[in-house]
């Protein structure tokens, strides 16, 4: 008999089993505290899950040299950043994980899951530019780079193209 056999699954709003405070913050079941996530912010794990896929294509089409996985995945970024656009990294998440798990405990700015599409966008344009003019193993590695970036990102849960796009901004004023 498996561990869940005895559970009711029942689906549940996103901000289910919190209590929300005036200021837009929510107690969880363990007293932390955990911003609402339907005001401009994301679901940690949905944006780990995109960063984590990101990488396993792009690293799959370098050790198997198919240069059209960085053309597509750069689209595929790409189209994230469209406003009211679909993630396409996302669609596995929202069909088959998001509605098995709870109420999300950490968020991440919505700015700075932007901020990350917008470097890695510019990354695999780059990529797909060396792609195109016959540079491949360049395009290759410079791909690799934006794959490692977003495994970084999926492993640790730190925005690091979000902090590099702060301290670009910063610089520029």
């Amino acid at each position: 008999m498996s561990p869940r056999a005895g559970r009711a699954h029942r689906r549940e709003p996103v901000n289910a089993g919190l209590a929300v405070a005036e200021d837009g913050c929510a107690s969880g079941q363990y007293g932390d505290r955990t911003v609402d996530s339907t005001a401009g912010r994301s679901d940690e794990r949905r944006v780990r899950f995109e960063r984590g896929l990101l990488a396993v294509v792009l690293l799959a089409g370098f050790v198997w040299q198919r240069d059209l996985v960085i053309i597509v995945a750069a689209f595929a970024v790409a189209a994230a950043l469209v406003p009211g656009g679909v993630r396409p990294f996302a669609v596995p998440w929202d069909a088959l994980v998001a509605n098995r798990l709870g109420p999300p405990r950490r968020t991440v700015a919505d700015r700075q899951v932007r901020d990350g599409d917008v470097v890695l966008t510019v990354g695999l344009a780059v990529a797909t530019v060396l792609v195109l003019v016959d540079l491949g193993l360049v395009g290759r590695i410079v791909a690799i780079a934006a794959g490692m970036v977003a495994a970084l990102e999926a492993a640790a849960g730190q925005p690091l193209a979000s902090w590099a796009m702060h301290h670009v901004r910063r610089r520029s004023r």
